[in-house]
């Protein structure tokens, strides 16, 4: 190698110089080529001709790739140095026109994710943003991952945005189903009992168990089907007792409200 013209990070051009090779003896080649094609045409001869025109492009190519260039516009990656004198070199360069987010997803929700979904993106370190993603592949199977079993799932970004850089860590939330205009509860307010989910409703100043039916889910909301109707007071904590607590009523209940959407899905966390 004469010259390396990158960096690992560094941002490239199509056709921008990557690498210069050592080329002496391509272009040794290429002006033995070239007198022996004058020479051919001096001569006259056609088949001559022709074959000389062969080797002396042939030659021509062979110095060109002595140059490397980027065949198209991306991010210098990784760039392996040989250890000894007869190594190769090597550069990745990968293509950032198009940013794509995998996320794994537990394999009990997997059957509800398909090609075509919409999620919802945030990037670590760009919190403040939240970006729109299209699912656009569903792994084919199922890994392991410590004691869960997950399902790696692709979703890509509508566009590329130079503050995303390649390896930042992400987390998606997919949206399976949508309920708009329901009766919705925190999840903090409902507890799983043998008989099915339940709430602790406060009736005139009493605590009352209220079982309730639970329609679409999200990581924070429950669609409440049947049990309560707009205006009943609950318990935000539904293990909390009244009488164990200091704070006040007010800030121990959340008052049941309707008319609200919520998207029903799931988080995948970036592998």
């Amino acid at each position: 190698v004469d010259a390396m013209s990158v960096s690992v990070g560094q941002r490239v051009e199509p056709d921008q110089i990557l690498i210069e090779l050592d080329s002496t003896q391509q272009e040794l080649a290429l002006l033995q080529a070239e007198r022996s094609l004058n020479d051919a045409r001096a001569e006259g001869v056609p088949a001559v001709v022709r074959e000389r025109e062969l080797s002396y492009e042939m030659a021509r190519q062979n110095l060109e790739k002595a140059t490397l260039r980027a065949p198209f516009a991306g991010v210098i990656t990784q760039i392996n140095r040989p250890t000894t004198s007869t190594g190769n070199w090597s550069m990745t360069l990968i293509d950032t026109s198009t940013l794509f987010i995998e996320a794994e997803v537990d394999q009990l929700d997997a059957p509800n994710v398909a090609v075509g979904q919409t999620a919802r993106a945030m990037i670590e370190p760009l919190p403040d943003r939240m970006l729109t993603v299209e699912i656009v592949e569903v792994g084919g199977m199922a890994v392991s991952r410590g004691n869960s079993t997950v399902v790696v799932v692709t979703g890509r970004l509508p566009q590329a945005d130079e503050d995303i850089l390649a390896g930042y860590s992400a987390e998606m939330t997919i949206t399976t189903s949508e309920a708009l205009d329901v009766l919705r509860l925190p999840i903090s307010c409902l507890r799983q009992m043998p008989r099915g989910w339940m709430v602790t409703k406060v009736v005139d100043g009493e605590q009352v168990i209220q079982q309730v039916s639970v329609g679409a889910t999200s990581e924070t909301y429950a669609e409440i089907t049947e049990g309560l109707v707009e205006g009943d007071v609950v318990l935000l904590n539904a293990a909390a007792s009244a009488s164990t607590q200091g704070a006040s009523a007010q800030e121990r209940v959340i008052r049941f409200q309707g008319g609200q959407g919520m998207p029903a899905g799931f988080p995948g966390g970036a592998p």
